[in-house]
């Protein structure tokens, strides 16, 4: 399965929209139009937009870019987009890094990292 850790993409990049879904606002985000590229199966578009919202400095972005990295396999990135969206104070990248320590998924051995995974807790 995708992303073992926790929500699929499209609804982890869902909750990270203030107010809720497009359709309740009647207004499409940047980020809602990159989930929406995303729905369609053109993650290579979603992938760009985020990237762009990212180098201004949205960390819903890098949180997003995370999503993909580690729906990937690409740890590494996927860790540091968590880490950069929840220095910023992204509140869910917290979580995600939290979670990920605690399953062990960061360690190259798999072991949990539980002080860690605390902290970002």
């Amino acid at each position: 399965p995708s992303w073992s850790a926790g929500l699929p993409l499209a609804l982890a990049l869902a909750l990270a929209l203030p107010g809720g879904p497009a359709a309740a606002r009647g207004v499409v985000s940047p980020v809602e139009q990159a989930i929406g590229a995303y729905e369609r199966g053109d993650v290579e578009a979603a992938r760009a937009q985020l990237q762009a919202l990212a180098r201004r400095g949205l960390p819903a972005a890098d949180h997003n870019l995370g999503i993909l990295a580690l729906d990937e396999g690409r740890l590494a990135d996927a860790q540091a987009q968590f880490e950069r969206a929840a220095g910023a104070g992204f509140v869910t990248s917290m979580l995600v890094l939290g979670r990920l320590h605690e399953a062990g998924r960061l360690d190259p051995a798999g072991r949990p990292d539980l002080p860690l995974a605390m902290r970002w807790y």
